[in-house]
């Protein structure tokens, strides 16, 4: 793949994501199942990376063939901590462009409760 060809589709998938934010209102789940289901998507795509490697003797991500074994999972884990921290940066940024929503939602939901 060219490397401006890889450059757009990565440009535009976080362009989207931010765009996505800013139009579309949604309540992230639980913080504790919305931060388990996003580790286990990334711990399933490492494993995924390994399972390409092993049929196909090259890393998808030419990075991780230079690194030494240890620099290689040292790497792979500051990726997983910087997803969830992307995340937890996502959850944030929606509860204040949502602020207003998020509440009348929390108010609908009590007046079903009670």
């Amino acid at each position: 793949m060219g490397s401006w060809l890889n450059h757009v589709v990565h440009t535009n998938v976080a362009l989207l994501a931010v765009m996505d934010m800013f139009t579309c209102f949604r309540k992230y789940p639980s913080r504790l199942a919305g931060v388990t289901g996003n580790i286990s998507f990334i711990l399933l795509y490492i494993i995924w990376l390994h399972i390409v490697r092993y049929f196909s003797g090259e890393w998808v991500y030419p990075i991780l063939e230079v690194l030494p074994l240890a620099f290689r999972y040292l790497f792979l884990g500051l990726l997983v901590g910087f997803n969830l921290v992307c995340y937890l940066l996502g959850e944030f940024c929606n509860s204040i462009v949502w602020a207003q929503e998020l509440k009348l939602l929390q108010q609908q939901q009590k007046i079903k409760q009670g």
